[in-house]
């Protein structure tokens, strides 16, 4: 049996299981729907720029910051990711529904820098950044967002997907 990114197994009438730390996954899809790192489900409709995930919390000097652009969408009040922005140190990767991803120097920045690799791939609709900082977004390009965060990450982050701590009770402290 399988459950999260560990196995189980059934032998002499007791349950074996592997204790892998698994990564950390935010789904946001929809109108949106958001379920957080820690499994916390919640729906959240704002027409602004919103912090879904960053290391740039409790006064440490993170890596990286992901922004939704959440504007209307329909007739309905519903809200939709405009573009997704990706922060890497002096680097902004920027995602947009009908545009190739591009990247641009960060605020207050003259040059576009990280020092970490990266890469762009397309699968079918979803357009994949990885980050070797243990760090994927994926993206349809419309309304479902997936980042996966690997778990040396686990307590240092904020952000509407939460902090990441197998705690779903505390994601909004």
């Amino acid at each position: 049996v399988v459950k999260d990114c560990n196995t189980c197994t059934c032998f002499g009438g007791r349950w074996n299981c592997t204790e892998k730390q698994c990564d950390g996954v935010c789904t946001i899809y929809g109108d949106p729907h958001y379920i957080s790192f820690d499994g916390r489900r919640f729906k959240f409709q704002g027409d602004c720029g919103y912090v879904l995930a960053t290391d740039h919390c409790y006064n440490q000097t993170g890596t990286f910051r992901i922004v939704a652009e959440n504007v209307p969408c329909g007739t309905t009040g519903t809200t939709c990711a405009k573009s997704i922005t990706i922060l890497l140190q002096l680097l902004e990767i920027v995602l947009e529904p009908d545009k190739i991803p591009y990247t641009r120097a960060a605020a207050g920045s003259i040059v576009g820098f990280t020092a970490f690799g990266w890469s762009i791939k397309y699968i079918g609709f979803y357009t994949i950044v990885q980050v070797d900082i243990g760090l994927t977004v994926i993206w349809d390009r419309a309304t479902r967002i997936k980042i996966k965060l690997a778990p040396h990450h686990q307590g240092k982050v904020c952000g509407m997907c939460g902090n990441f701590n197998n705690n779903p009770n505390d994601d909004f402290t």
